[in-house]
């Protein structure tokens, strides 16, 4: 209680409060040497080169995944990501492929 409160009635009789789940973000990780670009959203995502900052956490949605180290900037990967999901790109723009590291 304070100057500005006043509680009255039963407090027993309020119902309970269920917690709430938030949705979980999903995430990008790029396990190639070249920078990516996301889009819609404009977001790089650096080389694995500069772990852990590689991995970017993302909305659900669909994706097109462009490499900005190559001519024309290719599309690398198109993905439809669910809630929680993570999506690792390994294959660059000049159709190298690499494998992420286990976490």
């Amino acid at each position: 209680m304070s100057q500005f409160t006043e509680v009255t009635g039963e407090l027993d009789s309020l119902p309970e409060i269920e917690p709430t789940e938030w949705p979980r973000l999903a995430s990008l990780r790029n396990c190639t040497y070249h920078q990516m670009l996301i889009q819609p959203g404009g977001v790089i995502i650096p080389s694995i080169i500069s772990f852990p900052e590689n991995d970017v956490r993302v909305n659900p949605g669909s994706y097109a995944v462009l490499d900005v180290e190559v001519d024309d900037y290719p599309e690398v990967l198109s993905a439809q990501i669910s809630e929680g999901m993570t999506v690792d790109i390994v294959t660059d723009g000049s159709g190298e492929k690499r494998k992420c590291p286990v976490q």
